[in-house]
């Protein structure tokens, strides 16, 4: 099972404007940092927002795009247009 947060890197289309469904994008570096959160009274934080990075040759760059509150339980969908 996995737990991580996923990030889904596909190709942006003429034919895939908006939906994400375009070719998936093999061997592209996707970074991200977790923005601090402060504990609260019961010693508790959460995470809310990750900015995540996406570079792939031949593609223009994602970069540092912020996620509030992403979900472990689905991915993040990033999209690409070829350079």
């Amino acid at each position: 099972m996995d737990y991580g947060l996923v990030i889904r890197v596909t190709e942006k289309t003429d034919e895939h404007q908006n939906d994400n469904q375009g070719p998936p994008i093999a061997g592209a570096v996707v970074s991200g940092t977790l923005e601090p959160a402060t504990t609260d009274s019961d010693g508790n934080a959460t995470l809310e927002v990750v900015r995540v990075t996406v570079a792939a040759p031949g593609f223009a760059s994602y970069v540092d795009q912020p996620y509030h509150r992403p979900s472990l339980q689905g991915p993040v969908a990033v999209s690409l247009r070829r350079a």
